[in-house]
């Protein structure tokens, strides 16, 4: 029997009787992180890691009903063994694993597999099935370079100081506008900031739309 199947809520489990990542209201949820594609408001119940707390009841409601576990903690419902694991993609977000019968199975949410500093990096864990979450997995977007990692990006930045004028004055800084979504790669463009080369580097943070930029943009 599988563990996981899709339905017209979202994953479920038939075995546990439970949804992960449901986008439509069901009795229990296990949310992998907070970010609105992942978290949706009208559920009963929810279970997430316990880092990601704070950004769950933020995206969800202070009333929500809300169990959290530590990273690698399991509890077992229903015949199913259940533990969260780090994915490394924002501040909470987890790798679902699923046992039962000596069968393993885990689904990721979104994940990162480069270690970027601003959570907890993903953890390798061993199963019979994965089931993967690849937002730019497809060649598409690899030759369209729509993802890169921040030190490749940031990196692009370094570079922009202006040579100096004729007449002498100080060289000074272009702005350089990088457009991210609203939590995840802002995290780790500002860790980037701090790192080698970027002595000196000012940036501002716009929440939401902000002219010229898509969600949001670091400037």
């Amino acid at each position: 029997m599988d563990l996981v199947v899709a339905r017209p809520e979202g994953l479920y489990c038939p075995v546990g009787d439970f949804y992960i990542d449901p986008w439509r209201s069901v009795d229990r949820a296990v949310i992998t992180h907070g970010h609105s594609d992942h978290a949706h408001y009208g559920s009963s119940h929810y279970l997430a890691a316990a880092p990601g707390v704070r950004i769950v009841r933020h995206r969800l409601g202070a009333d929500i009903r809300l169990d959290t576990l530590e990273y690698g903690a399991t509890i077992h419902h229903h015949g199913v063994k259940l533990s969260l694991h780090p994915a490394g993609h924002v501040l909470g977000s987890a790798q679902v694993r699923l046992e039962s019968r000596g069968e393993v199975w885990v689904i990721s949410g979104d994940y990162k597999l480069e270690h970027d500093g601003t959570c907890a990096a993903f953890e390798h864990v061993r199963c019979h099935a994965f089931i993967a979450e690849s937002i730019f997995g497809l060649p598409i977007y690899r030759e369209a370079g729509v993802y890169l990692p921040p030190t490749q990006y940031v990196g692009s930045i370094r570079p922009c100081r202006l040579a100096r004028t004729a007449d002498g004055c100080g060289g000074h800084w272009r702005t350089a506008r990088v457009r991210h979504a609203w939590a995840g790669p802002p995290d780790g463009a500002l860790v980037a900031l701090k790192g080698p080369g970027c002595a000196g580097v000012q940036h501002r943070i716009w929440r939401g739309r902000s002219p010229g930029c898509g969600a949001g943009c670091i400037t």
